[in-house]
């Protein structure tokens, strides 16, 4: 029942924060009291970015390629989270030597 623009922005919003969760705690088993707010910020702009590769490799894959869109979204969603897991690992919750 919710406007579909309104409904995919919280949708956006709660994947974000369950992505972060998860990374933090699951993935790379970081420390819950060290800097937070700062990582989830570098995760934030990184997941953004993330969403703008995401949209271009898929307008170039299909439009300009002319692959067919699943196949499209599954190599572009590999390459991104290949590249991601790196930059989540060095940029955001990279810890102390």
């Amino acid at each position: 029942g919710l406007w579909y623009l309104l409904a995919s922005t919280l949708a956006f919003c709660i994947a974000l924060v369950t992505s972060f969760v998860l990374q933090k705690f699951w993935t790379f088993s970081d420390d819950p009291n060290k800097n937070i707010l700062g990582q989830f910020s570098r995760f934030a702009i990184v997941s953004v970015c993330n969403l703008a590769i995401n949209v271009t490799l898929m307008y170039i894959s299909v439009d300009v390629l002319t692959m067919q869109y699943l196949a499209a979204q599954f190599i572009v969603t590999g390459l991104i989270a290949f590249f991601s897991f790196f930059i989540y690992r060095d940029l955001v919750f990279r810890r102390e030597r």
